[in-house]
Parts: C-alpha cells; structure tokens; sequence
C-alpha cells in the first residue's frame, strides 16, 4: 500500500509543470538511460519533421507541431526555442546547436541538409541513424542487466533455499 501511494504522489508531483520539467532534466543527465530518451526524441523530432516536411507543411508549423510529439518536456522546451528563432528569421541548425540539447551530428546533419535544400530526406535520414543508435544502446542496456538480474535471482534462490534448510535442521532438533 505505502508503494502504491508513493506511486501516487510522485504522479500527481510530476502534474506541475515546474516539476515535470525539472524530473525530465534529471532524466537527460542519468548516464546510460539520459543518452538513450534523447536518442529517441531527436529520432522522433527527425522523422515526424521530415515528414511533415515531405507533405508540404512549413518549416515553422513543422516545428510547432513536433513540439506536441516530443515527450521529454526539457526537448520540448528547446522546441520553443527554435520556433520563437525560426519565427525572427533564423535557421533551424543554428537554433538547435544554441539550444545545446541536440547532438552535433544531429546539428551539423540538419545544416548540411539546409544548404544543400533537401532537408527533408536529410530529416529522415537523421531518424533512420538515431533509430539504429537507439536499438543499439538498448541492447547494450540489457547486456549490462542480464548478469544483475541473474545475480539477483540467484541471490533469492539462495535465501529460500537456506530457510528451508534452517527450518529443516530446527525440526530436528525438536525431535531429539
């Protein structure tokens, strides 16, 4: 029950967007886990810009809608960022490497794909690299927790099977 209220409170903490923000920070930073979420959204962003791209939207209500697809708050913010820049006439590599939550090659993908006018194909090509990038991490991820959750398991293994054992050997000296 306590867990299940913990569960609860820390949900009904992440409703403030203040907090909300702050917990997806913190998620950004955690070694392993931080470089996977922003593989993931920069895929994310990369594919559905490319393809709004491809059918025709614009630039500027591309990124808009992006926003709203992005879960990670802390990469949605730097979305704001980059529609308030493309909206003064900026360019959108230069808007994400100031916004420094983007890879540099990411970054230096999208610039190369604005000058040469085929941003779209480079979108999804950028998609395509962060989803192999992202497989990638994840199936490191669950190498290095194989042998804890052997170790693990193990360990539970054990304790039953010594409180078998003890409650076997007590028996015994019950008798005698």
């Amino acid at each position: 029950i306590a867990l299940v209220g913990m569960l609860w409170l820390f949900q009904k903490q992440l409703d403030d967007p203040a907090k909300h923000l702050r917990w997806d920070n913190f998620l950004l930073t955690i070694p392993l886990y931080g470089d996977l979420i922003a593989k993931v959204e920069v895929s994310r962003f990369s594919r559905t810009l490319g393809t709004l791209l491809s059918n025709g939207v614009p630039l500027l209500t591309g990124v808009s809608i992006v926003r709203e697809v992005i879960n990670n708050r802390a990469i949605a913010e730097v979305m704001q960022y980059v529609t308030n820049n493309l909206e003064q006439g900026g360019r959108l590599a230069d808007a994400l490497s100031r916004a420094e939550r983007f890879p540099q090659l990411a970054i230096q993908l999208i610039h190369v794909g604005e000058e040469t006018g085929q941003l779209e194909p480079m979108l999804l090509k950028i998609a395509d690299i962060y989803d192999q990038e992202a497989n990638a991490m994840i199936k490191r991820i669950l190498t290095l927790v194989e042998p804890i959750l052997i170790l693990g398991l193990g360990g539970m293994i054990a304790v039953i099977i010594i409180s078998i054992l003890v409650a076997i050997l007590g028996l015994n000296e019950l008798v005698v």
